[in-house]
Formats: structure tokens, C-alpha cells, sequence
């Protein structure tokens, strides 16, 4: 991609964003201290329901092949319905009342309706680049090994390029080295394990390729802002008083 078709984009407290599909992004915190911002990822199929469908076809198709990459948001700008759906779409997840799944189905038609016609008058997404492309080549076959060891130069060769470029792509586009990424991949990948599973803390640092558990739990508190057994209780928690509303 040529460093023209880069694009920084700033938001503010209160602003948001819609991210197209197959768009490569990264976030970074401006500032010292917390940061919080909540994203919402989903497949379009839930809307779209099969392919070839009215709704494929006559809706969700055309914004995913001709609407714009990136849009930002603003709910003093005529975006204040965006934000009420989104933040309804985010609590029927977290509260996993019965039959949730519906509501977040009909809420997310609306936003992706509501993005529809805001974009579609938009000029058309621009193909991905051929560096892009090894991106992504290289992401996915980071998340396939995640739990084997990797080297900068099978990373490389997994895109059929010299680990010099492979580390100018990470740079250019997600504004780390490569062995940054897969460091901070791992860590969310053992945020995901601590949640889903019982195993130790050691175990787990081990299995996402942190062979001191001190140095393991250390990232994943600069990272997350808690140790690997705090996150562990505060999700399990959370887990329980949900469960709990749920009962109710």
C-alpha cells in the first residue's frame, strides 16, 4: 500500500467508528493513563443470514463491496441513534438475557442499515495492496501457531518474504515489530484461556510461549491492567452475577 492511502484518524471521548470488513487497523492511546473503549466485532452473516439472500444481496453485500473503509461517528452529528443501538447491542451481550441473541440480530440490521446510508454515497473501498495482503497472510498464520514456537523468519516465510520486509509491514501498518505483535497476541490469547479454562497460571504462561511465569505475569499486568489471577476472579465474578440475573 503506498504510504498515501495511510490514514491517522483521531477520536475523541464520545466519538466512535465503523471498520468495514477486511480493513487492516491498529488502535494506540494517545495519552498516558486509562484508556477504555469497547468494539463490537461481528460476522455479517448474522444479518445477512444465507448467502444469496434478500438481505445478502439486497443489503448487507453491496456495504461490505462498495461502502467506504472507515466512517467516524459522532452523536452530536446526526449519529445519536448509532450510539443508543450500539450500547443496546453491548448490554444484551453482557446480560445474555434468554433469547438475547435476537435482539443483538435486529439491532445489528439497524446499525448496519443506519452505516448503509450514510456510506453508500461515499466513494468506493479501494482494493487492498499486495502488502496488505501478506498482512493478513501473516496474522492468520500467527493465530494458527499461536501455541508453537515462532521465529521471525518462518513468520516471514509464511507471506514468501524476507523477514527485513516482514518487519517493515508490521511497522508501516501496526506500528510494532512483528515479535511485539505476537507478545501482546499471546497475552490476549491467555486473557481468553484464564476465562475458558481452570488450568494454572504456569501452565498457561507456558502454553502461550512464556517460559518465566514472572515475566508472564508481568506483561499481562502492563497489558491489562490486572495480574493473570486478578483478571481470572474479576471475569469469574462477573461470570456468576450474570449467570445470577439470568436465574432472576
Amino acid at each position: 500500500m503506498p504510504h498515501s492511502r495511510l490514514r491517522r484518524i483521531i477520536l475523541t471521548a464520545g466519538e466512535g467508528c465503523f471498520i468495514n470488513t477486511g480493513v487492516l487497523h491498529s488502535f494506540q492511546a494517545l495519552e498516558t493513563g486509562a484508556c477504555t473503549f469497547r468494539s463490537f466485532v461481528f460476522d455479517a452473516g448474522i444479518v445477512s443470514g444465507m448467502p444469496g439472500s434478500v438481505f445478502d444481496i439486497k443489503y448487507v453485500r453491496p456495504l461490505l463491496q462498495s461502502g467506504i473503509p472507515f466512517l467516524k461517528l459522532h452523536p452530536d452529528r446526526g449519529d445519536e441513534r448509532f450510539f443508543s443501538e450500539f450500547q443496546a447491542a453491548f448490554d444484551a451481550c453482557e446480560q445474555e438475557a434468554p433469547q438475547y441473541e435476537f435482539e443483538v440480530r435486529e439491532i445489528l440490521s439497524k446499525i448496519l442499515m443506519h452505516i448503509k446510508g450514510k456510506t453508500m454515497a461515499e466513494s468506493s473501498r479501494q482494493f487492498p495492496s499486495v502488502q496488505e495482503g501478506r498482512l493478513k497472510q501473516m496474522l492468520e498464520w500467527i493465530d494458527n501457531h499461536i501455541e508453537k514456537p515462532i521465529r521471525l523468519d518462518d513468520l516471514a516465510a509464511s507471506a514468501n518474504i524476507c523477514p527485513r520486509e516482514c518487519q517493515r509491514i508490521f511497522s508501516t501498518y501496526l506500528h510494532c515489530s512483528p515479535m511485539e505483535y505476537l507478545r501482546r497476541r499471546r497475552l490476549y490469547f491467555a486473557a481468553d484461556l484464564l476465562c475458558r479454562t481452570d488450568a494454572p497460571v504456569t501452565d498457561i504462561a507456558l502454553r502461550c510461549g512464556f517460559s518465566n511465569p514472572s515475566y508472564f505475569s508481568n506483561q499481562f499486568k502492563l497489558l491489562v491492567g490486572k495480574t493473570p489471577t486478578e483478571y481470572r476472579d474479576i471475569r469469574s465474578q462477573e461470570e456468576d452475577v450474570n449467570q445470577l440475573s439470568a436465574l432472576q
